[in-house]
């Protein structure tokens, strides 16, 4: 509940491609990954049926799955110690508005692109035939750091999802990496998603369980987030992912559901600019006791509305936070309500005031998107 950040539409290659320029570069010095990835297991097939899609790669490549905006990321081994950058292959997974096609989405990717990577140059981009799915194959470069990369992505849309497959190396390693990339993504495949399993969310470590809409996206381990539940954009002119989110932190032993309300408001109140509480009482989710609140805030220029639950039980805080335009808000009350009724805890096997890591180094984390 300490800092505040939106989701605005974008397109998943951006986030791919500076994602995996940033995570392959700084993993490319090290020559043990024993404790950040793991190899995948015979036949190498990597399956998500949250995502509706498979994808194969060779035997010896890492794979690292949960990372911040990414479904699946997969790491070529080092050549040898002088080996300072680890090519690599990921998978980028978003819901898309009502009626997006291909055309559209390939569209946005290419006119955002130039704005958020340095020194971009378009190579090339054509429609071809991924399997039996239709792709736009794209060809480009562009700098991160030192190194210049050329990258090769292809973006598909099936079931109201887009995919960007991204590989990248630097420029004068991609022609020897190029025919192995463009077998790696020949294997990919996108089915119908598991909708009935899609908008549960269940974890054992932190205790808790809730459930979203079938048709919004969810993501995991996001941004200090346990989960965060996305609504579809509603058409191209739509900016603004209605969202939930849960954040999950141990507490010190002994405090309350009054002594972790009152902690966290004032550093919300002096996080956000233009933070103004506009209700606050108590209530109940399920079994528990909560104390709900409607907030506003403004975040880059952007005005929010936040329906906020917090929960105290088994040493932990939870925060359900729903968050919205001012404009958009009445018409998703009650689908927050609905969603934040789902919410359940159970016992957890940390215990109360234990230290416990998150894969930021942070306690804290953001609180309406």
């Amino acid at each position: 509940m300490r800092t505040a950040t939106k989701i605005l539409q974008t397109t998943g290659m951006i986030a791919s491609l500076a994602a995996a320029a940033a995570m392959a570069l700084a993993m490319g010095a090290t020559t043990c990954l024993a404790e950040s990835a793991t190899k995948p297991a015979a036949p190498n097939t990597f399956v998500s049926k949250k995502d509706g899609f498979s994808l194969a790669v060779p035997a010896t490549w890492d794979k690292l799955e949960n990372q911040p905006g990414i479904a699946v990321f997969f790491l070529e081994p080092q050549e040898d110690t002088s080996d300072a950058f680890r090519e690599n292959v990921n998978v980028v997974v978003e819901a898309l508005p009502a009626g997006m096609n291909l055309d559209a989405y390939a569209a946005a990717t290419l006119k955002a692109l130039p704005t958020m990577l340095k020194e971009f140059k378009l190579v090339s981009s054509q429609k071809v035939k991924l399997g039996k799915l239709t792709a736009q194959r794209i060809l480009m470069r562009h700098k991160s750091g030192i190194y210049d990369f050329k990258g090769l992505c292809y973006v598909v849309v099936s079931g109201g999802r887009g995919y960007s497959l991204t590989c990248t190396a630097p420029v004068d390693k991609y022609p020897s990496h190029e025919k192995e990339f463009e077998n790696i993504c020949k294997t990919f495949q996108a089915f119908e998603a598991n909708s009935a399993q899609a908008g549960l969310f269940t974890s054992e470590k932190d205790g808790f369980s809730i459930t979203g809409p079938n048709t919004w996206d969810m993501r995991e381990s996001l941004m200090g987030m346990t989960v965060v539940f996305l609504e579809p954009l509603a058409n191209k002119s739509d900016t603004f992912h209605e969202n939930v989110n849960v954040v999950v932190e141990m507490l010190p032993a002994g405090m309350d559901l009054d002594g972790y309300v009152k902690a966290n408001l004032a550093g919300v109140a002096k996080a956000l600019k233009g933070f103004k509480v506009v209700s606050s009482a108590s209530a109940k989710i399920g079994k528990n006791t909560a104390q709900r609140m409607v907030y506003q805030h403004n975040t880059t220029g952007t005005n929010l509305k936040v329906l906020l639950y917090v929960v105290v039980s088994g040493g932990r805080g939870y925060s359900i936070t729903c968050t919205s335009s001012p404009q958009q808000y009445p018409s998703h009350e009650r689908i927050f309500e609905d969603i934040c009724k789902t919410f359940e805890t159970a016992a957890s096997p940390v215990k109360a005031g234990a230290k416990e890591s998150t894969k930021d180094g942070t306690k804290m984390s953001p609180s309406s998107l």
